[in-house]
């Protein structure tokens, strides 16, 4: 499921919706937390995108873990799995943080 689509690796097409809409939630809360008049039209929007990131993210990590573990069976090896890995630990710190967000937005547009 999380290997490819249409013979493309899903972890390619997954990570620029993270690409985008990371930021894009990460500045709707900033927007959020600093203009109090612009909570309730901001509500919806922000709620929406840091969810969408969080999922977002949560597949990328999932289907990168299925392109890494292609190229393992492949053979591939050497500075190409060390650079791999790398991003790995990059997106998981990435996916980490979608979560964190989406529950603090969460929690900010239902509490205030």
């Amino acid at each position: 499921m999380f290997d490819t689509i249409a013979g493309l690796p899903v972890h390619v097409l997954v990570v620029h919706a993270v690409v985008v809409l990371g930021p894009l939630a990460g500045l709707t809360a900033l927007a959020y937390a600093a203009r109090p008049r612009w909570r309730a039209p901001l509500r919806v929007p922000l709620a929406t995108l840091a969810v969408l990131a969080a999922l977002t993210a949560s597949v990328a990590a999932r289907s990168g873990e299925a392109l890494q573990a292609r190229l393992v069976r492949l053979g591939v090896g050497g500075t190409t799995l060390e650079a791999v890995a790398l991003h790995a630990e990059r997106g998981e710190l990435a996916r980490n943080v979608t979560l964190a967000l989406a529950v603090v937005a969460l929690v900010a547009t239902l509490w205030l």
